[in-house]
């Protein structure tokens, strides 16, 4: 019974293998590498998550990714360390050759503010924490990277800051998802660099997004 087990464990094993070599090809494994190699990620508390792009039946393509945590600290003023350590980011992307082209920062969301929409481009507002949002792309031999730092500073004092990495799929039709070159921020110009908290809501530059399966429209590359 046992030898059964271990048999039926083996071959399962074998089939995930299959899959993931039929769906995922050498350009989406190369790609992966590429996002994989991003000096930011050393910072990265923990292993983080990486997945090259697939393909699963008729749907979309899913993009490759990469997602790690960079910061986690409870902090006596929350929003104003989630607010630094995003701008840190930031400031390490652009260092390493992204072109940072949107920025934004969200207060809690107030009683009787409206919902936010599904597809709302940015940090998601809550009320129960500040959210700021850093999004970039960079180009490498023809293929377009996109970056995404976000944070959240909870009111009850955590404060945090992920980063999301994403490379087309090599099965879409085309592998540079930013030739349009969205315009870089300046440095200085966003709500992250501003002196304290914003006020209110405040957005900088272009709202873009590289969705995680291909297929998006309007903002949702």
């Amino acid at each position: 019974m046992i030898r059964s087990l271990w048999v039926m464990v083996v071959l399962a094993g074998l089939a995930v293998a299959a899959c993931d070599e039929a769906g995922s090809g050498e350009a989406d494994q190369e790609r992966l590498r590429v996002m994989q190699s991003e000096p930011l990620l050393s910072n990265a508390i923990g292993a983080p998550v990486a997945v090259a792009g697939f393909t699963e039946g008729s749907l979309p393509p899913r993009r490759g990714r990469v997602q790690a945590k960079l910061f986690e600290q409870n902090a006596n003023d929350a929003p104003t360390t989630a607010q630094l350590k995003t701008l840190d980011a930031m400031k390490a992307l652009r260092d390493n050759g992204w072109t940072v082209y949107f920025v934004a920062c969200q207060p809690p969301l107030k009683p009787g503010d409206p919902v936010p929409p599904r597809d709302l481009i940015g940090p998601f507002p809550s009320e129960e924490w500040w959210a700021f949002g850093a999004y970039a792309y960079k180009i490498k031999d023809g293929v377009s990277y996109y970056a995404a730092a976000n944070g959240n500073g909870r009111l009850k004092g955590s404060a945090a800051v992920d980063l999301d990495l994403r490379a087309p799929s090599s099965k879409e039709a085309g592998s540079d998802l930013f030739a349009d070159r969205p315009p870089a921020l300046a440095p200085g110009a966003s709500c992250l660099e501003a002196n304290g908290l914003p006020a209110q809501a405040a957005k900088a530059g272009v709202a873009l997004e590289l969705d995680e399966s291909a297929g998006g429209t309007g903002g949702h590359r």
